[in-house]
């Protein structure tokens, strides 16, 4: 996928906005992050402003939920990944941290509701 400079600068402010909004949580570098799915620009930009973050890597979340016990962490976030899976409950029952931080992107969702209905 080729990004030109507008889509990086976007997805830079919305990295950015996320941060902030982890800070505002008193979410800080003391914490252990689980980010779930593969490693990512996110993810890569948590662990240079300090932050130990986790992936749970290319494991299909939908036929091993479990995995997120494996990981000690006081945190866990789901930033656009629970759009991808194809029942995201059994996952999210598994959820024993205090501090869990979600999100689905709408286009996302409709842009597979159309691809599916071609």
């Amino acid at each position: 996928m080729v990004v030109n400079k507008k889509q990086n600068q976007v997805h830079l402010r919305r990295y950015n906005n996320t941060i902030n909004f982890l800070n505002k949580q008193k979410i800080n570098q003391k914490n252990r992050i689980l980010d779930l799915g593969i490693e990512n620009p996110f993810s890569e930009i948590m662990e240079k402003r300090g932050f130990t973050v986790f992936n749970t890597g290319k494991t299909d979340l939908d036929l091993n939920p479990e995995i997120v016990k494996n990981f000690d962490v006081d945190v866990v976030t789901a930033f656009e990944i629970l759009e991808h899976l194809v029942s995201p409950f059994p996952l999210l029952k598994k959820f024993a941290w205090q501090k869990t931080y979600c999100n689905c992107t709408l286009k996302t969702l409709v842009q597979q509701c159309i691809q599916k209905s071609k």
